[in-house]
């Protein structure tokens, strides 16, 4: 075999391994963008079945609220814890709209309170949540929130039961034995639909909180 075929076959190995590289990047990067498709579906999925749980939620809670505020056979102790939880859920669910609208005004732009226009944004959910500190806020209205509802319930038994039914584990995570931090560990380098669907989570813990409490201090 001459140089000249060895150097023709050569290239042609060459172009051989090259097409083979080409093709194999791009079952790749289809294997990837499947995946990353079926990733943003389940979140948008997830979001809806969470929307509708939590107007039914908010539904059953304003309707216990309102059969207990009624009732003619309260006795003015019960009542007032009654309306203190009432106060302290809206005060808490106010806060999250807020929170909530703002974080969607952040990430769309212009785009305003609508749908999450790049649900895979990384940059914008993160300088919101963690660089602004919301998230570190938020923290701490859960905190209050958790603790000011608890504190209606005088058996301290039943209450510390009920603290771990309803622990919104804002405790800071662990990783690699080292602590770190529930703001970092939720919200830090998180997709845009993602941290919606963190929020989400939050306000339906928060709705069964409040059913969860009421059926505590209030006996039909």
């Amino acid at each position: 075999m001459n140089q000249s075929e060895k150097l023709s076959k050569r290239r042609v190995l060459c172009i051989v391994v090259a097409i083979s590289s080409l093709l194999l990047g791009l079952l790749l990067g289809i294997s990837l963008n499947i995946n990353s498709h079926d990733v943003l579906n389940s979140y948008r999925s997830s979001i809806t079945t969470i929307d509708k749980n939590n107007i039914q939620l908010a539904q059953i809670m304003q309707a216990e609220l309102d059969q207990a505020l009624q009732d003619p056979n309260l006795d003015t102790t019960t009542l007032k814890k009654v309306e203190i939880l009432r106060d302290e859920q809206i005060g808490f669910l106010r806060y999250w709209d807020t929170l909530h609208a703002n974080f969607l005004q952040w990430v769309n732009g212009d785009g305003g309170d609508i749908t999450i226009l790049h649900p895979d944004d990384v940059d914008a959910p993160t300088y919101f949540m963690i660089d602004q500190r919301n998230a570190q806020t938020l923290r701490l209205h859960i905190e209050e929130y958790q603790q000011n509802i608890l504190q209606l319930v005088d058996d301290t038994v039943l209450r510390e039961q009920l603290r771990a039914n309803i622990d919104f584990h804002t405790q800071d995570e662990q990783l690699y034995g080292e602590p770190y931090g529930w703001e970092h560990y939720h919200f830090d380098h998180t997709m845009a639909i993602e941290t919606e669907n963190q929020l989400n989570l939050i306000q339906q813990q928060a709705l069964m909180a409040g059913i969860t409490l009421l059926k505590a201090i209030y006996h039909k």
